[in-house]
């Protein structure tokens, strides 16, 4: 059996306003009071619903301790995913809201993009959730800090750069913004105390012609862009992210727990960007993620106040797993273009 950690917004915090048909988070919410901390222990990578046992869940291995930020515990037992509620987010992307429930007893929602407060999310459907359905999350999903692993090459002004070599300073080729300096550079070792994340290794000329150039190992929550007439045809916008672990159940990409001691980096631009790496473009770390709220406090102040105004908003829309499944499904099908 695995253990995760992670925060959610607590039910008092995010609320659905019925005469708007938004999902709103409090203008007052405060970090260090409108979370909860929610401990699963489970067998599986996969926060399961209760459709086959209503208001009880589905996974009896699936359990969970829910607390408060000063460790007052509000609940514990079966826990489980109720349902998912799709929102559209700033720039017209979509955003899910997971409903978490134990015993009947909504306790707060896990989203997979931060939320601003008082900022309105209209509605756009509630769904239920399922294994084979395709539509639940992972706790890898939910829990890792986006990275890149050792020796991948990012593309600077002077060259590819193997990540772990990238200096506070250097001009980081983007997208979007042409060349931008890095603020900050993490590194973390798999192992300890803390369950191994799950990386995924993506074959040379997996996603497209020569794409990558060489393999490319992220952790299974790192997105990578996907761009094309089909991508347009399917979500209006012609380039998505999608994560690596999404695109691996697809393509039959290696996923596993990393090996401890096997180390990972992520990236700090002014804000969240698409950089190259080896060949193919992939994004960066994003300051106003949940994942870095969780990071030790010291290092999330130092990350939070570097990035300053710039981090509000992704640098394109985020697929769920479904929705990379509907164009990431032909073995062939080229997902990615060139630089």
């Amino acid at each position: 059996m695995a253990t995760y950690t992670f925060y959610g917004y607590s039910a008092s915090a995010l609320v659905y306003d019925a005469g708007t048909n938004a999902f709103v988070l409090s203008p007052d919410y405060d970090l260090t009071t409108d979370r909860i901390l929610v401990t699963i222990t489970d067998d599986d990578s996969h926060f399961g619903g209760d459709v086959n046992a209503d208001e009880v869940g589905s996974d009896t291995n699936q359990t969970a301790v829910v607390s408060l930020p000063d460790g007052t515990v509000i609940a514990s037992g079966r826990i489980y995913d109720e349902n998912y509620s799709v929102v559209s987010g700033p720039g017209g992307s979509h955003i899910e809201l997971d409903r978490i429930e134990i015993g009947g007893v909504h306790l707060g929602y896990f989203t997979t993009e931060p939320l601003v407060a008082g900022q309105s999310y209209p509605h756009q459907g509630t769904y239920n959730v399922s294994v084979s359905g395709g539509t639940t999350l992972t706790y890898s999903q939910i829990g890792t800090v986006p990275c890149f692993a050792e020796g991948t090459r990012i593309a600077t002004d002077g060259g590819e750069t193997p990540v772990e070599r990238l200096c506070i300073g250097d001009r980081i080729l983007t997208l979007d913004d042409g060349y931008q300096p890095l603020l900050w550079s993490g590194r973390f070792r798999a192992g300890g105390s803390a369950p191994c994340p799950d990386r995924v290794v993506i074959p040379p000329g997996s996603l497209g012609p020569c794409l990558p150039r060489r393999s490319l190992t992220v952790t299974s929550c790192h997105r990578l862009m996907l761009a094309g007439a089909e991508v347009a045809l399917h979500f209006g916008d012609r380039e998505v992210l999608a994560a690596a672990g999404h695109l691996a159940e697809c393509r039959g990409f290696d996923i596993c727990p990393a090996v401890p001691d096997e180390t990972f980096h992520h990236i700090l631009l002014p804000s969240h960007q698409i950089v190259l790496a080896n060949g193919v473009w992939s994004e960066t770390l994003f300051a106003a993620s949940a994942v870095v709220a969780r990071m030790a406090p010291p290092v999330r102040r130092h990350i939070l106040r570097l990035a300053g105004t710039g981090h509000h908003q992704t640098a394109r829309p985020c697929l769920r797993r479904w929705e990379v499944a509907l164009i990431a499904g032909g073995c062939g099908k080229p997902l990615v273009q060139a630089a």
